[in-house]
């Protein structure tokens, strides 16, 4: 992902090409008017799964702590996936945009599912 928002070479003339996944906007409508599209939408996917990241975060942490209780290899191993899954749900979403992070959100999911088991 290139953080560069230098906008010396942006033609605001020339028609923007539009990712068919939309405008993953969080509120920074300075960088949506100022930097190309592609570079911001770079920037706000990587805010996204940050976002994603801090909604998540707690539920995680309490599923951990509450298989802990019983089932403290469990709550490893819980805790292991949900971690690699997170840096790479991070990853993909943040460099590859957000069809990109379906694998590791199924991950995500099936995860915490299983510490409702």
């Amino acid at each position: 992902m290139n953080t560069d928002i230098n906008t010396d070479n942006y033609d605001a003339s020339k028609p923007k090409k539009v990712d068919p996944a939309g405008f993953p906007d969080t509120g920074n409508g300075y960088y949506s008017k100022n930097l190309p599209y592609d570079k911001w939408l770079g920037m706000a996917n990587g805010q996204r799964a940050q976002m994603n990241f801090l909604e998540s975060i707690n539920f995680y942490f309490v599923a951990s702590i509450s298989v802990a209780l019983y089932y403290p290899t469990w709550a490893w191993i819980y805790a292991l996936i949900f971690l690699i899954a997170r840096g790479v749900y991070g990853y993909s979403y943040g460099f590859f945009g957000a069809p990109a992070r379906l694998p590791a959100a199924i991950v995500l999911d099936i995860a915490m599912l299983a510490a409702f088991i």
